[in-house]
Formats: C-alpha cells, structure tokens, sequence
C-alpha cells in the first residue's frame, strides 16, 4: 500500500508542474527526473513534427510542447505512440490563430513518420509544397488553398518511399 502511495506522488509530481512531492521526495531531486521526463517527449515531438520546429522556432515549439505535455501526459512505454494530438492541440491555440494550415502541416508531418506504403491522407492543396520546401531547407512563399484538396498517398519507388498525389475541388 506504501509503495503504490510512493510510486503513485511520484508519478504525480512528474507529469504534474504544480504538484509539490512533500514528505516523499526531495525536491530537487525529483526535478531531474521531471526535467528528463520533458526533455525526452520534446525530442520525441521534435522528431515527429520538423516542419512544426521549423514554423515555431525551437523555443516556440518547446513552449507549446511543455504545455502540450502537461495536458497529456504520456500513456504509452513506447515513445513512438505519444504526441499524436498536437496537431489539432496546435490547432485551438489562439496565439497560433495566424497559422491556420498549422494543422494539416503536423498532419503531414504525422502521415510521414507514420509512413506505410499505400496509406492516404487528404489536405489542403499546397500543404505538401510548404513541407517539401520546409524539408529541403528552402524558403518559399507557399499559396495553400483551403477549397481545393489533395490526396496524398505514400507509395515505394526503387526501395524508397515517396509522396503522390491527385487535387480535387471540394463542393462547399
């Protein structure tokens, strides 16, 4: 019972930046541990979602991440499988109101380190530009159209996976 009590403050304090650990722990001690918690998602994002890094900036992105971080906390012991949800997180920040393709661009980044031959994914047209751009290190004014979309499907060439894709008008 003791244990569970340890273990449970303990992980409480971790995910927690406001929770005090009291008579339990030191805490300074237990900082590390926070801190590496942090760390270790924020690496984890950093590597799902470049293109995000890259329109935020590090210290943006680690701002956003952190409080991401906070309100969902990992649930996974595979690191691969957190972070899924930052896009639509990124979505209703209103300090990100000026990024509206914010969205779709971690969508993509997602579909990407997700990738599997065959899969799909439907955006906006000119999302997959401002990532191909964003990828290559290139800076280019990008037109993103919001009422025509794209499909896009990852597909094998030569042992490497590539981008297709096919635009279509929507109806609204």
């Amino acid at each position: 019972m003791v244990r569970s009590k340890v273990i449970e403050s303990f992980s409480t304090f971790i995910i927690n930046p406001n929770e005090d650990p009291g008579d339990l722990f030191c805490k300074d001690g237990l900082d590390i541990y926070r801190k590496n918690y942090l760390f270790s998602l924020i690496s984890s994002l950093k590597n799902k979602y470049p293109s995000i890094l890259k329109i935020l900036g590090s210290r943006n992105f680690n701002y956003f991440s952190k409080i991401f971080i906070y309100a969902h906390p990992s649930t996974s012991p595979n690191i691969d499988n957190y972070g899924n949800e930052l896009g639509q997180f990124l979505g209703k920040r209103k300090e990100l109101n000026d990024l509206g393709y914010l969205e779709e661009l971690a969508k993509l980044d997602l579909f990407w380190f997700q990738a599997e031959e065959d899969s799909s994914l439907e955006l906006s047209k000119g999302i997959l530009s401002l990532w191909k751009s964003l990828q290559q290190g290139v800076s280019e004014e990008v037109l993103i159209d919001e009422e025509e979309r794209e499909t896009i499907q990852i597909v094998k060439i030569d042992d490497e996976l590539h981008f297709k894709t096919n635009h279509f008008f929507s109806t609204n």
